[in-house]
Formats: C-alpha cells, sequence, structure tokens
C-alpha cells in the first residue's frame, strides 16, 4: 500500500551512494525524487522530507531557513565534529553511508511519524496574547513581535517560544522542551534544542551571549525570566 508521501533526495558527489538509499525506501511506496544539490525544488510545501547524501553543510542551512521540512543529512565520515556541524546548520538527524538498511527505513518512518503528529495533531491552545518585557507572542496568529516589529520564526522555534514563556519562571529541561514542541524522543535531544534555543536568542535577545529572556540553568535546562516581576521589583 502505497504512502503516499514525498521524500526529496538531493545528492552532491555521488549519485552511486544516492541510488543505495533510493532503492532502500522504494519498496516502502514513497514517491521519491531526486536531484543535485544545486537543484533544490523552490517549493517544499508538498515535501515531507529532505534526504541529503554527500552535499555541503551549506545546503542545509539554505534549505533550513526558508522550511521546517525535516532533513536527514547522510555522511560519508562517522565523526562527532560532522553530527555537530549538520545538527547546527538544521539537520533533525545524521547517520553515516555505512548505516545498515533496515535501521536507515526505521529512522526515516521515524522521522516522517514524528512530523506528521507535529502537523496534523498539534493542538493550537486559546487563543491568547503572550506578553513579556517587549516580546509579545500571538498564539492564534503564531507571531513574535519584539519592540512592535515582528521577528520571523520557524515552526519549532514559535513552539519552543510558547512553551517556554506558557512555563515562565520554570525550569524547563532539554528533554522536556524536545518531548512538548517536537512531541517526540531523539537521540541527539541536548544538541538539537541547544542550537534552535541559539538561533531564537539570536532573533529576539539584544545581546544573544547575555540573554535577558531564555537564560541557562547549569545542569537543569531552562527557564524563561519573567520580566514583567523582575521590573516590578525594581520599578
Amino acid at each position: 500500500m502505497a504512502i503516499h508521501t514525498n521524500i526529496n533526495v538531493i545528492f552532491g558527489t555521488n549519485v552511486e551512494h544516492t541510488k543505495r538509499f533510493m532503492d532502500i525506501l522504494a519498496p516502502e511506496g514513497y514517491d521519491i525524487t531526486m536531484s543535485e544539490s544545486g537543484d533544490i525544488p523552490q517549493d517544499t510545501g508538498s515535501v515531507r522530507m529532505v534526504i541529503l547524501c554527500r552535499t555541503g553543510f551549506e545546503l542545509i542551512e539554505k534549505i533550513r531557513s526558508r522550511s521546517d521540512v525535516p532533513i536527514m543529512y547522510i555522511s560519508e565520515k562517522s565523526d562527532e565534529f560532522t553530527s555537530i556541524m549538520a545538527l547546527s546548520k538544521g539537520a533533525d538527524s545524521v547517520v553515516s553511508e555505512s548505516i545498515g538498511e533496515m535501521e536507515f527505513a526505521a529512522r526515516v518512518k521515524a522521522i516522517l511519524r514524528r512530523s506528521s503528529t507535529i502537523r496534523n495533531e498539534r493542538i493550537v491552545e486559546e487563543s491568547e496574547t503572550l506578553s513579556a518585557g517587549s516580546i509579545r507572542l500571538d498564539s492564534a496568529a503564531r507571531t513574535v513581535t519584539v519592540d512592535g516589529r515582528e521577528v520571523r520564526t520557524t515552526k519549532l522555534e514559535f513552539g519552543i517560544m510558547e512553551y517556554l514563556m506558557r512555563r515562565r519562571g520554570t525550569v524547563c529541561s532539554a528533554d522536556e522542551i524536545y518531548a512538548q514542541v517536537w512531541n517526540s524522543r531523539s537521540y541527539d535531544v541536548k544538541k538539537t534544542v541547544v542550537e534552535h534555543i541559539r538561533r531564537l536568542r539570536g532573533k529576539i535577545e539584544a545581546d544573544p551571549k547575555n540573554p535577558r529572556y531564555i537564560k541557562v540553568v547549569f545542569g537543569a535546562g531552562y527557564i524563561f525570566t519573567d520580566i514583567s516581576a523582575a521590573d516590578s521589583k525594581t520599578a
């Protein structure tokens, strides 16, 4: 039975390696398209997953800048540096070319299942505007403004922001944030959450290296500071 799920496989330096992974997925009934690294589809709205094979890290960043589509990065090497670089650029999963066929197919299914849950089952809480300092978050319109200026956030960044703001003053662990926003679990929870919060801080904080809103509680997680309460105490 066909799944009718569009997967775009983009290859870099070796098309034969890419075809191997396409052959693994073919029996699953996915709608698979293959393109070169310089030929990224302009409209990723119908694409449910992108698999990059032997491409540069900059391609991950380019796709992530305009889409929340899940990205799996297949690396020629299996080392920590490669994984960190790919994840920091926006990849959701990093595997090496030596991965077994069954594990590869299982990982793809898991990523698609997770993204489908986020897309189709995420319950939007009642219309409400959350405020903290100069930040305004509109749950219904799904917008964030800082000092009256709208800040463009990805779906996951907005989810993190909303989750932390609703729990302002409470420490939230990386595992908790991932489970609530991604609605799943991952082996790379900490790295994934750290990178998304780093990018989020760059958008909402005047000084990301000395954050006013989203702060680290070492060994415990993150806390969204109740700016309003803090300001009233110093008034």
